[in-house]
């Protein structure tokens, strides 16, 4: 015999509510009626009626809400009859073991389908596995594994290893912060990436990790190539194998799970590279990164803008060199959206992030973003006239363990993007 669980449910809260019923009118009838009287005219004495008015400033402030509610009304009632209809299939967290469909799309045709499968508790151990795939024509790939030991050493700590093979004929390089269009070079890349952390609290708000990793890139000419852009460099193909190791910290002061209201965090990486193949290359790189969480005044915490700035360099050692793909570049998912993929590029690259997030259900907020940034040589060479701007809005789908499916619609003067990722929160 099946039992359905939730029609036991809402029989239980009825049986409780009728009680509860009974209850109240039996203390009514066990009242003085004398004594009751006296009662209410007390009451109306002491509270008033009154009207509540909202100033001009609330609603100026609360226009931006006013016009994403116009906007996402369909989007929303469609979540409300979907939530009558399968309310098992919207709580918002991940169970144990899923398999999802994931889709790509890139700059110009490129597009790739694949799919995304996790078990969070293989083997009924705490560790977690998860593969993610993308397949593409003309042998775009890319073949991402996780797994994740907790409690490896002690009870907070973790042990993660991740391995990823990519390959695409078709990514562009753009070096400096002025590169137009025009000056497009164009190469073929395919890669293995090895890597592994450690990971240790300090505290309740800290963390530290001390991380490792190996990187082969195969660079070629691009085998869809453009007769009006200039070839790529000779100098700058062949194949290059580089060991790093270094630390990351992490100061976290902001509210979680599965939203971020106020605070603020604190993130560092830093680490030393070389090449195992020869001496050519030989330096260090690190990002610091700073966000920042502020709930609006006058409004529901629950309208917030978050802030994010970071800075990255790479800076070689002695008479060495760093290969142009780990140099710092700004142009992602994560980064300034609304230009194509690693669009600028140098030895350090500056950018700032301003998101005001609306939600428009439990676990769903309605983005508005700003970002802006620039690359350079060097820190005197920084000006406002040389930011590089993008613009967007999209839909955050907030889950479990930090992460969140985002859909995004980035856009700026040379192109415009739709970004589909599962990425943390930020």
């Amino acid at each position: 015999m099946i039992i359905n669980t939730h029609r036991v449910g809402n029989f239980r809260l009825l049986a409780v509510s009728v009680i509860i019923w009974l209850s109240f009118l039996h203390t009514l009838h066990a009242q003085d009626p004398q004594q009751s009287s006296q009662d209410a005219q007390s009451d109306l004495t002491v509270f008033e009626p009154y009207e509540t008015k909202r100033s001009f400033g609330y609603h100026l402030l609360a226009l931006p809400s006013y016009a994403v509610d116009l906007l996402t009304w369909p989007i929303g009632e469609g979540f409300r009859l979907a939530e009558r209809k399968f309310p098992d299939q919207l709580e918002g967290e991940r169970g144990r073991f899923g398999i999802y469909p994931l889709i790509e799309t890139g700059v110009e045709t490129r597009t790739a389908f694949g799919g995304l499968i996790f078990n969070r508790d293989f083997l009924g151990s705490d560790h977690e596995w998860r593969v993610e795939a993308l397949f593409g024509s003309s042998k775009y790939n890319k073949i991402d594994l996780k797994y994740n030991i907790p409690g490896f050493f002690e009870t907070e700590d973790e042990i993660k290893f991740n391995s990823v093979y990519y390959n695409d004929p078709m990514e562009s390089l753009f070096l400096g912060n002025e590169a137009s269009l025009d000056e497009e070079t164009r190469y073929s890349v395919e890669e293995i990436n090895a890597r592994i952390d450690y990971s240790l609290p300090v505290f309740e708000v800290h963390s530290v990790a001390f991380w490792g990793s190996y990187r082969n890139a195969i660079i070629r000419q691009s085998s869809r190539r453009d007769d009006n852009l200039p070839p790529f460099p000779t100098s700058l193909k062949g194949r290059t194998e580089l060991f790093a190791a270094g630390i990351s910290l992490r100061i976290d002061l902001a509210e979680e799970e599965p939203r971020t209201y106020t605070g603020r965090r604190f993130l560092f990486r830093g680490g030393y590279h070389h090449s195992i193949d020869d001496n050519r290359y030989a330096f260090f790189k690190y990002r610091f990164e700073w966000q920042e969480f502020i709930a609006l005044p006058f409004l529901p915490n629950t309208r917030r803008l978050a802030f994010k700035t970071r800075l990255e360099r790479a800076e070689p050692i002695a008479d060495k060199t760093i290969p142009f793909f780990e140099l710092p570049s700004i142009g992602d998912s994560r980064g300034l959206r609304g230009l194509r993929g690693d669009r600028y590029r140098d030895d350090k690259s500056l950018l700032f992030t301003l998101e005001y997030r609306y939600p428009m259900w439990d676990f769903v907020d309605v983005v508005l973003f700003l970002d802006e940034g620039q690359v350079f040589r060097n820190f005197n060479d920084v000006h406002l006239k040389d930011f590089h701007a993008g613009y967007g809005f999209g839909l955050h789908f907030l889950g479990s363990e930090n992460l969140s499916f985002r859909v995004e619609f980035a856009f700026s003067k040379e192109s415009s993007r739709t970004i589909l990722s599962i990425a943390p929160n930020f």
